[in-house]
């Protein structure tokens, strides 16, 4: 069984530049990846599944605000101090976008979608781009991960699921893949 997909194109814009000239059977299989990969070794099994199960795909809704909230990000407050956070959609748009770039050997323009060749990807600085690219969005990535758990360790009433998960699974997730 397929998972739902939580993201389609229309979500990569505030982050990435995408043109619709791509294959979009190329960039489902880079969001299918990254929610299996980064997304439910994130939050763990049971969250995951519930997030799910809330999601509706037709309209992009949670039934329940609380997963729409570590979705898509809210304002909230901890101690006296209030704080903005994103979501949990920015940190895996951007991993999906470096799988894309990483998986396809293509540069993804304002104007499309740039195919390198067996020429152009053996040719280091075509290479050296498409790696600084893949790095800077698995970068960027980590840090909304980062806030995402702050996020949830402040609202742990609301997020049991992410507390009871396995320990030693959250602490592999995909936040210790790559240095920087």
């Amino acid at each position: 069984m397929l998972d739902k997909l939580l993201l389609d194109k229309t979500d990569f814009v505030d982050y990435r530049d995408l043109s619709d000239n791509y294959d979009t059977n190329r960039l489902d299989q880079s969001i299918r990846e990254s929610q299996i990969d980064e997304l439910l070794a994130f939050v763990g099994d049971e969250l995951y599944l519930i997030m799910q199960n809330d999601y509706t795909v037709l309209g992009k809704t949670w039934a329940t605000q609380k997963y729409n909230d570590l979705w898509n990000g809210k304002d909230y407050t901890t101690g006296n101090k209030t704080i903005r956070y994103h979501g949990l959609q920015p940190a895996i748009s951007l991993y999906a976008y470096s799988r894309l770039l990483d998986n396809a050997s293509l540069s993804l323009t304002r104007t499309g979608a740039v195919q390198f060749t067996e020429e152009d990807v053996s040719d280091p600085a075509e290479q050296a781009q498409i790696a600084t690219k893949v790095r800077s969005a698995k970068a960027q990535a980590l840090v909304y991960l980062a806030r995402a758990k702050k996020f949830l360790d402040a609202n742990t009433t609301d997020y049991p699921e992410f507390q009871t998960k396995d320990s030693e699974v959250q602490n592999k997730s995909s936040l210790t893949m790559f240095k920087i």
